[in-house]
């Protein structure tokens, strides 16, 4: 079997794109969204009506603005500009709100649809075998959380499509050599974190796989291409950063970094405390947080991050156990209260969210059946997707591929470390690549015999 890697140089460097099944899968996916889409009512999602207030604010005003509706709308940096900069020139174009969540929500399921091919090619890449890179494919198009919130009007599927084509092109690199590959890497990277800041963490871990797998022999070499790999992914962020330093005096991305720590991992530790030491901790540092909800938001935001960094680290043990008591549930979530709201069926929607607040009140019985359907089956193939991701994570052990396992291993627990204890099911669509390829790996495990790899 012909890859990638074995192939010429002067051969098309994405020939094996053109496997049939991978483009009847990924139509597959885009045709089962745009159904969905045609019965959907609302797409809206968790954060959509931010996300589209921004936009008209940007659309009617020219302000990248904070998420009310006010007539003199104040500048915001809280999130990154890709995504509502996006809606706003639909809306300008169209004019109606209702075309320009239609719109929005098409080209989302495009982009979810393009993000699937991207794992394929990921997955190809790292292991040579069709079927790994198939599977992987099918686990991505079908995991709950991704037939959900790839068509709402929300930032999830442009981050995704541009953070797995940023690891297609630098696997191409890892593989094949090529600095322009690595470079288009990094910008793509730069453009997804215009998307969602959550990306950026993510260039440490690009930089330490070039740093110990790069093409380049020598060191310095390799240190010389990473550093204007650096400087491509600067100058795609630097834009924004120079529009913040003009607005807010900070040549920074975002807020969100502190007021997110803050608001969530902090305040998910706190929660968790007994009472009198939560009060304790609440009270020492009260001045120092009402001093920081005075600052403009950049300070603001470093204030509040550094009053809840020193907090965990003083007790870091309850942090600790905060995050292993919540994480898990990140794993948990399926989606499907936003699903039937999606489908305007309220009573589904609320009689699901009402159990799942009050379990030991209200039994699973109680729930409409419709409900209880969907909701065991969403879990049922989570449980089936999370045992391919540990019969994959096994098969590669057993083949002994060992970078596969370090790239999917060390991207997974990077982000599973910057969420900590916060378990919105959303978030989990950051693990979507690392965790659909661990799943197709499944196949190795039943393989009786060990593929070839380039060498």
């Amino acid at each position: 079997m012909t890859t990638l890697f074995d192939a010429s140089r002067d051969q098309p460097v994405w020939a094996f794109f053109s496997h049939r099944c991978l483009w009847g899968i990924a139509g597959l996916i885009l045709l089962s969204r745009l159904l969905l889409l045609y019965f959907a009512v609302t797409l809206c999602g968790d954060d959509g009506r931010r996300y589209l207030q921004e936009a008209a604010n940007l659309a009617n005003h020219g302000v990248f603005s904070d998420w009310s509706d006010q007539r003199t709308p104040q500048p915001t940096a809280h999130d990154l500009p890709m995504f509502p900069l996006f809606m706003a020139a639909i809306l300008r174009i169209t004019g109606r709100v209702d075309l320009t969540t239609s719109v929005t929500a098409c080209v989302n399921a495009l982009l979810y649809a393009w993000a699937v091919v991207g794992i394929y090619g990921l997955a190809f890449m790292m292991l040579s075998r069709w079927k790994v890179a198939l599977c992987s494919a099918i686990v991505a198009g079908i995991i709950p959380e991704g037939i959900l919130y790839s068509i709402l009007y929300m930032p999830e599927s442009f981050f995704l499509a541009l953070f797995i084509w940023a690891n297609v092109f630098l696997m191409v690199y890892l593989r094949q050599g090529g600095e322009r590959y690595l470079l288009a890497a990094f910008a793509l990277l730069g453009l997804a974190v215009l998307a969602k800041p959550i990306g950026l963490p993510y260039a440490i871990v690009m930089a330490l796989l070039v740093l110990v797998f790069g093409r380049n022999r020598r060191l310095l070499g390799r240190i010389g291409l990473l550093t204007a790999a650096a400087v491509v992914f600067l100058l795609v962020l630097s834009p924004w950063i120079v529009r913040n330093y003009l607005v807010f005096g900070k040549p920074a991305l975002s807020t969100v970094a502190g007021t997110h720590l803050f608001d969530w991992a902090y305040a998910d530790m706190l929660a968790d405390m007994p009472t009198s030491e939560r009060e304790a901790i609440e009270a020492r540092t009260r001045d120092e947080v009402q001093q920081a909800e005075k600052c403009p938001p950049f300070e603001r935001s470093e204030a509040l991050g550094r009053i809840a960094r020193r907090e965990i680290i003083a007790h870091l043990s309850a942090y600790a156990r905060t995050t292993l008591k919540r994480h898990p549930r990140l794993y948990a979530g399926t989606g499907t209260v936003l699903l039937f709201r999606l489908l305007n069926d309220e009573e589904a929607a609320l009689a699901l969210q009402h159990w799942s607040f009050h379990p030991v009140e209200i039994a699973f019985s109680q729930i409409p059946l419709r409900a209880r359907l969907v909701q065991l089956g969403s879990w049922a193939l989570l449980a089936l997707c999370y045992l391919a991701v540990l019969v994959g994570a096994a098969g590669l052990v057993r083949r002994r591929q060992w970078f596969a396992l370090t790239f999917l291993l060390l991207g997974f627990s990077t982000f599973s470390l910057v969420l900590g204890p916060v378990v919105t099911t959303r978030y989990r669509l950051v693990l979507l690549p690392f965790l659909s390829i661990l799943a197709g790996s499944a196949v190795l495990f039943f393989e009786n015999h060990r593929p070839e790899l380039p060498g």
